[in-house]
């Protein structure tokens, strides 16, 4: 169990909530809470400390509910598998209704908790972001975003800022790589 209210996981079907490093040290997963548990915590257990509680895990990121900041969007947070980075796909909501979202692809430190990197950012009045896989260093990642036509989800590889689609793939984030 893990103290106050919540969970960990996320919300089915959306998204892979735990994520290895690629030497099975580490678990990164969300734990969900807050008032009206709307609040997305990610945390890091490393499973080779003393323990066998996920109360161990340490609290890396928090993505309040509220609008004008940065948020998670229901989908994956993957660890890296070198384990530095936390990777997910990420919305402002804006202050005003008016106003579209702005969907980014954003690395964390997975030791700090603070943003290392914010790309493939743009505005769209509808639609999410999916991380479904990241090599090594986060440098190269498998992503869902909605620029296809009308807002259609397309999957493709970003590496470098750089989106490429990948030809008959998929247009959903409930596949595994």
């Amino acid at each position: 169990m893990l103290p106050g209210s919540g969970w960990a996981g996320n919300f089915k079907p959306f998204g892979q909530p735990f994520s290895w490093t690629a030497d099975g040290r580490k678990l990164a997963f969300q734990q969900w809470g807050g008032r009206f548990n709307t609040t997305a915590h990610v945390r890091v257990l490393d499973t080779t400390a003393p323990g066998n509680s996920l109360l161990s895990a340490e609290l890396v990121v928090t993505f309040p509910a509220r609008t004008g900041v940065m948020s998670f969007n229901l989908g994956n947070t993957l660890v890296t598998p070198d384990g530095t980075k936390i990777v997910t796909a990420t919305t402002i909501y804006p202050r005003q209704l008016s106003r579209p979202e702005r969907l980014a692809i954003t690395e964390f430190s997975a030791r700090t908790g603070k943003v290392v990197a914010s790309e493939d950012r743009f505005e769209m009045p509808t639609g999410r972001q999916d991380v479904l896989w990241t090599g090594p260093s986060g440098s190269t990642l498998i992503v869902t975003d909605p620029r296809g036509k009308q807002g259609a989800s397309v999957t493709g590889v970003l590496t470098g800022g750089r989106f490429t689609p990948l030809p008959k793939a998929p247009p959903t984030s409930q596949i595994a790589w």
